[in-house]
């Protein structure tokens, strides 16, 4: 069974009338083989069996994407989760809620398709297509088939088959980090949750399934502190006390990648008796932050979010942000890159200097100011070599 937000979601309303349609969508190249990537790394940890069905995968993206859609405003956890086309349409959508209809319709509106989406991988007729069979309540059918939303200086006619489009293909251009973010959610909020109740007297801890060490999935208790991304913003790892390695005798400074823990549940907070059992209990208060700062300095933990890189682009560069997808930077706010002027990146700026030195004068790094000496004197050195007459 999956781990998806959909437990958040209200139940489905039988007294309202619903519509049901098929759709085939066709995606682009790069969106289908960033999906297909994403299902083989991921399914592991969605399922108790280890796969999922594309079906199982497309429902978890985008149940995903609608509930931080729902959040990222209000909610710290969801800061940067999310799908930019979505979020807009979710806020366009809740501003059309009239305010005359009570809490349960407009719940229901909100939800329109979320437990509803059901998907099916198609291989016949239309190159890199799926199948997706939705059932939607017929108020929100008629408004996307009838208006339009104005996104970032364009109009999407919000057919369901353009608009699901749409979706997957924002998805396929989130970078690897962000993709990992948004389907593993629910895990990062209920790690959230110890985080912050923890430091006190007692620690609580999160009992999790690991398949880090071996190939079969192993019970392990986790007292969390902090969850942090790798030097290149590819992977999320929490950093915490685990008593995997020691058979459950004693917690120990340990990193796991978001993306490999599942079945996670907050257990009851441990009494100073049952810490004895387990190391003592002072011990573990004083020597927590010590082991965890300790494993931070793990120089895969190198990225600190207060690094800010500024790059211009051109529309060129922006086509060839959206194309190279190794590596790439992460955008201040969760956006899109915007053309012709200066955007500012969060990742660390080694990351930003060796991602943006095949870009040209299409991706120009102005700050941080050794970044844009090193480059400039690149490819000032560069201009020369080529510029010389070369004895042959």
């Amino acid at each position: 069974m999956l781990i998806p937000p959909s437990t958040f979601l209200p139940k489905r309303d039988k007294n309202v009338p619903y519509i049901a349609e098929v759709q085939s969508i066709p995606l682009s190249p790069s969106a289908y083989s960033v999906i297909i990537k994403d299902k083989s790394i991921f399914e592991t940890s969605l399922s108790p069996n280890g796969s999922v069905s594309m079906s199982s995968f497309l429902t978890s993206i985008f149940d995903s994407a609608y509930i931080a859609s729902l959040k990222y405003k209000s909610d710290d956890n969801y800061k940067y989760i999310g799908i930019p086309l979505l979020n807009a349409f979710v806020e366009w959508q809740i501003e059309e809620i009239d305010d005359s209809l009570d809490d349960k319709s407009k719940e229901i509106i909100k939800s329109y398709l979320i437990s509803k989406l059901s998907a099916k991988y198609e291989k016949t007729k239309t190159e890199n297509a799926v199948r997706v069979r939705l059932s939607i309540c017929r108020d929100l059918y008629d408004t996307l088939s009838s208006d339009d939303l104005y996104y970032e200086n364009k109009v999407y006619s919000l057919t369901l088959r353009r608009f699901l489009k749409a979706v997957y293909e924002d998805y396929a251009l989130l970078s690897d980090c962000e993709r990992e973010r948004l389907i593993f959610a629910d895990n990062i909020i209920k790690i959230n949750e110890v985080i912050k109740q923890n430091g006190s007297r007692y620690y609580s801890f999160i009992y999790a399934y690991s398949n880090m060490y071996s190939r079969e999935k192993r019970r392990i208790r986790l007292i969390p502190y902090r969850i942090v991304s790798d030097e290149y913003k590819m992977y999320n790892y929490l950093v915490c006390l685990s008593d995997e390695k020691s058979a459950g005798k004693e917690f120990k400074a340990d990193s796991y990648r978001i993306s490999r823990l599942s079945g996670l549940s907050i257990a009851e907070k441990l009494s100073q008796k049952e810490y004895s059992s387990v190391t003592e209990y002072e011990r573990l208060k004083e020597g927590h932050v010590k082991s965890v700062k300790h494993l931070l300095s793990d120089p895969r933990f190198g990225s600190d979010e207060s690094d800010i890189s500024k790059v211009y682009l051109t529309e060129k560069g922006v086509e060839m942000f959206g194309k190279i997808l190794y590596q790439r930077p992460i955008l201040k706010g969760n956006e899109k890159p915007k053309p012709n002027t200066v955007n500012e990146f969060i990742s660390p700026p080694i990351q930003v200097k060796y991602y943006f030195n095949k870009f040209g004068k299409d991706g120009v790094i102005l700050s941080p100011s050794d970044s844009f000496e090193e480059m400039r004197t690149l490819y000032v050195e560069g201009a020369e070599a080529y510029n010389r007459e070369v004895e042959m």
